[in-house]
């Protein structure tokens, strides 16, 4: 057995380890929940580090390096910590695990892994206090609305809705992209509105992808929903289970149309998908995810790409880009280089 306390002293040195428990992004959760499942007899290591690094940073700029080192004696002596991974959860991967939890006891465990950064504002118009709830390139979010709604808010993304939501109506303004699960209240209607198209639903499950106003998609996957171009006088279109609608700004909304596949909802599980996708689009969608910036040198047009990740690391999907199609990649920080070969 690999020597629990010499490990206890490396941890809470280690940088990574430390930048993990502070501040834990879809990489480092990855990383560490893979070397725990490597290393199991390090479960009271880790928790234990943890529980020392978090005393420590609660305590920040108050406390000496004397009384430090006495908080982790006292940790040290616990006899029966609390776990902090529970060994079942890796069978199944331990986001996932954490996103089934989210339905009964709300967001705040899934809050380790999604919204580290997201941002809550305030603002005034017409004496209406206006909530915004946003998240930057990177970060996803789970967020409990006062009705009992849960609203997936994917990266780049930012909901709207005033101080008397669920009291006097349930409008919401949606820019980016947001999964909705609608809690029932016939009384007042669930309206998402995403520039010139609104979503109107009772009681029901749906997405809508709103990152460019002028081209936005609704996919319902639970119950009904009504969606209307509100620059339009024709009538409102009806959604029935695992059928969708796009909308463009020169068209207006499309006809209604089946849902082929879920890949277009696979994010709210932590899955990128691609089939036979723009490289473009696969580059904007990467910046989006994991927040970095990449330029691309080289001629792109024409090229498509394909592949399927489950809470990945970027490096792993650069290997295999690079692999299929027969680029070079460079990173720095939140900075990537892609070389095209000729």
């Amino acid at each position: 057995m690999k020597d629990t306390g010499n490990y206890k002293l490396h941890l809470i040195h280690n940088p990574e380890f430390k930048s993990w428990v502070q501040n834990p992004t879809e990489e480092s959760n990855y990383y560490w929940e893979n070397w725990l499942e490597q290393n199991p007899d390090q479960q009271e290591a880790v928790d234990k580090s943890r529980e020392f690094i978090l005393r420590l940073r609660f305590n920040e700029g108050a406390l000496s390096g004397d009384d430090a080192n006495l908080i982790f004696k006292n940790i040290l002596s616990k006899q029966k910590p609390a776990p902090f991974f529970n060994k079942p959860l890796f069978g199944i991967g331990i986001w996932r695990y954490a996103a089934v939890l989210v339905l009964a006891i709300g967001f705040s465990i899934v809050f380790l892994k999604y919204s580290n950064n997201r941002t809550e504002t305030e603002q005034v118009a017409d004496n209406i206090v206006y909530i915004n709830k946003t998240n930057p390139k990177g970060q996803r979010s789970i967020i409990s609305l006062k009705d009992g709604t849960k609203v997936h808010l994917n990266s780049n993304s930012t909901l709207t809705y005033s101080s008397e939501f669920g009291i006097t109506d349930r409008k919401i303004e949606l820019k980016g992209e947001a999964y909705f699960a609608v809690a029932k209240d016939e009384s007042k209607p669930f309206i998402v509105t995403s520039g010139n198209v609104s979503t109107t639903a009772l009681g029901t499950e749906f997405n809508v992808n709103a990152r460019n106003a002028d081209a936005l998609k609704v996919i319902l996957i639970e119950g009904k929903v009504k969606v209307q171009d509100k620059l339009s006088d024709k009538k409102p279109l009806i959604l029935m289970p695992n059928q969708m609608v796009a909308y463009q700004a020169k068209d207006g909304l499309g006809p209604v149309a089946e849902l082929m596949s879920a890949n277009d909802i696979l994010w709210i599980q932590g899955v990128l998908k691609f089939e036979d996708t723009p490289f473009r689009e696969v580059i904007e969608e990467l910046e989006n995810w994991y927040g970095v910036k990449i330029d691309v040198q080289g001629d792109s047009r024409g090229l498509h790409y394909s592949g399927e990740f489950k809470d990945q690391y970027l490096t792993n999907i650069l290997e295999s880009m690079s692999f299929s199609l027969g680029l070079e990649y460079s990173r720095s920080n939140e900075y990537v280089q892609l070389k095209l070969k000729k």
